[in-house]
């Protein structure tokens, strides 16, 4: 008979890497937080689980000390900068050897044909929380006959040993995303993402059949279009990744310089096979220490996560690809009441070339409600830090204004949240999805009026000019947290903000202010 205590031992143990803790939370409870698939793998895995924590809970467990044994000190020095030395690189030895429960470790010793990883590992009884890990990823699933179940096949090789690396040891704050329940399978968001202060550090491409390897390899390189932009990569030559279909894994690198074009940095792997399941983990913990070491370092001050899908309250959802954002508002007509698709499509037309503004890479689309527009470049929402980044800034945004204005459009929500950093001195005014002809009757009940609007905004005829976004940009001089300008400056912020409409210059004649090229501003 198996006893609460032991289940919930056995659930500390496997739940760990999963980023829950029986015993913080209560078994019930953190089984609770689980997904339904989790809980089923878990439960499976459970008797066998069992059988080898029941000694283990007994000792003092060392998993702390030896996981960093293993991942080691910082070398000091650069990271590999080739294929082949990534490829050495995670074929090197570890600090110290995977741990194994001695009853693995002999059961492992006993077969043949796991001879050739035993110089991976070593029997410990003193590793509690790592040998439950171990067990776990030398565990092999069920054949996998989805994406969503090759992805939990895949977990404990990978994503487990990340979480419980950095569990131990704290060294590689992480977070994880999944993206395998695409039905039309045209998503370009990767499979699987890991992100280290919210760049992408590396990827993985799932297929379900052994036979479409070769897919997952090529969507490694499809995936990450023909940008490979430093706001989202920083200083990174590469991005280490894997590809995985049915029994087989592989990593590869994609190159900064042929980032649609991956290599592979290991033999193929077939995960059925536990001396090859071994050898995985051996190159993820290795993976582990090139991030926390190698590459972190080289990681952007103000990144935009690739991968990742920010959800909106209005229906709108931002999902960020290697080289543009794709933007998605559902319902639109109810949740961008005051905006007019035609307008949208004809305003991204018309400043295709300008200055200052975001562009759509694809044109904006209006199929079943469903509003959709591909923008570029990628750019981050960091708000200036000083007055010479705040002059770019808002020249920057009054070159996008003007661009706008000639178009016979208003922007009429221009506020920081829709001012992107794009690089070093440069920034975009972006979310167009606010415009409207000029000028635009201010709308009633319901309808658009956005939160950055102040009781000057508006005419004298209740009407949003291009006057009004001149405000707005002077607004955003008000709203940037530097509190001294020079005088020039202040002068500028007066002008734009003046009370009166008629008082305010355009934007073409703003940019004409000294202030713009006190600083050296082109």
């Amino acid at each position: 008979m198996v006893s609460y205590e032991e289940v919930a031992a056995a659930f500390n143990a496997a739940a760990e890497p999963l980023g829950v803790g029986g015993d913080k939370v209560g078994l019930s409870r953190a089984l609770s937080s689980l997904t339904f698939l989790a809980v089923l793998g878990f439960l499976a895995s459970l008797p066998a689980i069992i059988k080898f924590v029941r000694p283990l809970s007994q000792s003092k467990d060392r998993s702390y000390a030896v996981a960093l044994a293993m991942i080691g000190d910082d070398p000091g020095a650069p990271p590999p900068a080739t294929a082949p030395e990534l490829r050495r690189f995670l074929e090197q030895r570890l600090g110290r050897r995977l741990p194994l429960d001695r009853t693995v470790f002999e059961w492992l010793r006993g077969d043949a044909s796991n001879h050739r990883v035993l110089h991976l590992v070593e029997a410990n009884s003193e590793t509690y929380t790592l040998s439950a890990t171990m067990f776990m990823a030398l565990s092999p699933g069920p054949p996998s006959n989805s994406k969503i179940a090759l992805a939990i096949t895949m977990a404990p090789l990978i994503d487990a040993i990340f979480r419980q690396l950095q569990a131990l040891t704290g060294l590689l704050p992480h977070r994880l995303g999944y993206n395998t329940t695409d039905p039309s399978g045209a998503s370009l968001r990767p499979d699987f993402c890991l992100w280290v202060d919210n760049t992408l550090v590396f990827k993985g491409e799932v297929q379900a059949s052994s036979s479409n390897m070769r897919v997952a390899v090529q969507e490694l390189g499809t995936k990450m279009g023909d940008v490979w932009s430093p706001i989202a990569f920083g200083n990174l030559p590469y991005l280490p990744c894997y590809a995985a279909a049915g029994q087989q894994l592989q990593f590869f690198v994609v190159l900064k310089d042929q980032p649609r074009h991956p290599v592979p940095i290991s033999k193929r792997f077939d995960v059925a096979v536990m001396a090859d399941r071994i050898e995985v983990v051996h190159h993820t913990v290795n993976l582990f220490r090139l991030l926390c070491w190698g590459l972190r370092p080289l990681l952007p001050l103000y990144p935009v996560a690739v991968g990742d899908v920010l959800e909106r309250g209005d229906g709108t959802t931002i999902t960020i690809l290697a080289d543009r954002v794709v933007k998605k508002i559902n319902n639109f007509a109810s949740n961008n009441k005051g905006v007019e698709f035609d307008d949208l499509a004809n305003v991204y037309s018309a400043t295709c070339h300008a200055e200052g503004l975001i562009h759509a890479v694809e044109a904006p689309t209006l199929r079943k409600g469903t509003y959709k527009v591909a923008l570029a470049p990628l750019g981050n929402t960091c708000r200036p830090g000083n007055e010479g980044e705040l002059r770019q800034a808002i020249q920057a945004v009054l070159r996008g204004v003007a661009a706008l204005h000639r178009a016979g459009y208003v922007h009429r929500d221009i506020r920081w949240d829709n001012v992107l950093c794009i690089g070093q001195g440069s920034w975009i005014l972006s979310d167009l999805e606010s415009v409207a002809r000029a000028p635009a009757r201010a709308a009633s009940k319901g309808g658009f009026r956005a939160a950055c609007w102040t009781s000057d905004t508006l005419d004298e005829c209740g009407m949003y000019t291009t006057a009004s976004d001149v405000q707005l940009v002077g607004r955003l001089m008000d709203t940037c947290s530097i509190f001294v300008l020079d005088a020039q400056g202040e002068e500028l912020r007066a002008q734009l903000t003046a009370s009166a409409a008629s008082s305010r210059p355009s934007a073409e004649q703003a940019l004409r202010h000294p202030w713009f090229f006190a600083g050296g501003a082109p």
